[in-house]
């Protein structure tokens, strides 16, 4: 394996910060986000270079290597029902609120209708003294 790291910038999606691939002959490259401010380029590759170091590539389970990576603490375990229980939850969860605040639209709608000035003056003074009226 050859230690070689070669880095370039490029214009990324401002979400990713860096990417890292191991090419054929051994050696790696590592992708920068030009966008990002010199401090952040520096963690980036930075990260980018502890998965190197820490033969990351290798590996195959991305969660255990990105929690190392990052130096968090490693994560309970949960069996798969209860992960699936969970997430049901999450999801009704959130389809209550998407209702709700669906609800809430056609109300706000229906005020701006009916009154834009006045809804604006309402909205002050609910802000200002709370839903008293």
């Amino acid at each position: 394996m050859h230690n070689d790291v070669f880095v370039k910038m490029i214009d990324m999606d401002v979400m990713v910060s860096e990417q890292v691939i191991q090419n054929a002959d051994g050696t790696y490259t590592i992708f920068i986000n030009s966008r990002l401010s010199t401090a952040s380029q520096l963690k980036a590759y930075q990260h980018a270079m502890k998965h190197i170091q820490d033969g990351d590539f290798e590996k195959s389970n991305v969660q255990e290597i990105e929690y190392k990576a990052h130096g968090l603490p490693e994560r309970e375990r949960i069996p798969s029902v209860d992960f699936e229980k969970r997430l049901l939850a999450l999801r009704k969860r959130r389809a209550s609120l998407k209702r709700q605040l669906a609800q809430y639209e056609k109300k706000i709608a229906v005020l701006l209708a009916e009154d834009p000035a006045g809804f604006y003056r309402r909205a002050e003074n609910q802000y200002l003294y709370g839903n008293d009226l």
